[in-house]
């Protein structure tokens, strides 16, 4: 069982919070702290496997028994199947041709079909990202906002699809009182990260990704950080707890001709309160 605890950084009085984990009702672990933090920990299941097993999480007040500012948080408890406690690695072949068919959701299926195929390996966990298409063809001048995209959630390192706080919505905003008609909402989740991801296909002459990123006006956020990354690797990144734009470039010349994956991601670095954050003017030249 792997999972992380601790206070939410409003816990600023707390004496302390202890935390329990039972297996079928005996406790297999505890621990106290007063850390307004996410502390990662596990306990390891091994005894139970192939038996039916009821988990209890709770917490209680600690020794001193004040439950004043004890905000209290697990995060993202789950179990994670391994051999002899040692994490393995996946032989992943890569097809070089991709071929999907069917609708909206793939109901008829995914066919695959390759002329030759790569091997890797690679340690888990991991995400494995697979190009099912060539890109879209880029030629210059274009406008992300307007190009189709995925978006995910990424909290304790593991992605899934969807959004929060309305981020992916576009709108008028104003940052640093300078107002842009057309900006991409990316709030993040708490202690967590929302991922913006195209695939292009790049022109073959050299280009790069210019953008503006910004912390809308109102905000009393205790800090975000946006980042530009261009096939998993962080190219660009910006800090801010204070409203108003920041421009910035990525250069793509190295990729020239390439599919690639482009991401934008605002990270919460802690609670997301008021982590208004958007991206404008968004272009590939």
């Amino acid at each position: 069982l792997r999972f992380t605890y601790g206070l939410a950084d409003t816990a600023t009085k707390s004496d302390g919070v202890t935390f329990h984990i039972q297996a079928n009702g005996r406790e297999v672990w505890s621990a106290n702290t007063a850390e307004r933090r996410r502390i990662p920990a596990e306990v390891d299941l091994t005894a139970y496997a192939g038996s039916q097993l009821r988990l209890r999480l709770s917490t209680d007040a600690g020794p001193k028994h004040d439950p004043s500012f004890d905000h209290a948080l697990w995060g993202n408890p789950r179990i994670l199947a391994r051999e002899d406690g040692v994490l393995g690695s996946v032989r992943v072949v890569m097809p070089q041709d991709v071929h999907v068919y069917g609708t909206a959701g793939f109901p008829a299926g995914v066919e695959v079909k390759s002329s030759a195929l790569e091997a890797n390996s690679m340690k888990l966990p991991a995400d494995l990202v697979l190009f099912l298409d060539p890109g879209i063809p880029l030629h210059g001048g274009e406008d992300l906002l307007d190009l189709p995209h995925d978006t995910a959630v990424v909290s304790a390192g593991l992605a899934s699809g969807g959004s929060v706080w309305g981020s992916g919505s576009i709108g008028a905003v104003s940052c640093g009182g300078v107002t842009k008609p057309r900006t991409l909402n990316v709030h993040p989740p708490d202690h967590g990260e929302t991922v913006f991801s195209w695939v292009l296909k790049l022109p073959a002459t050299p280009a790069r990704l210019a953008f503006t990123a910004g912390l809308a006006d109102g905000s009393h956020s205790s800090g975000v950080i946006l980042e530009v990354r261009v096939n998993g690797k962080t190219q660009w990144s910006w800090a801010t707890h204070t409203p108003g734009w920041q421009s910035g470039t990525v250069d793509l010349a190295a990729f020239a001709g390439q599919t690639v994956l482009v991401q934008l991601v605002s990270d919460a670095a802690g609670d997301n309160l008021f982590d208004w954050a958007r991206w404008a003017d968004i272009t590939i030249r």
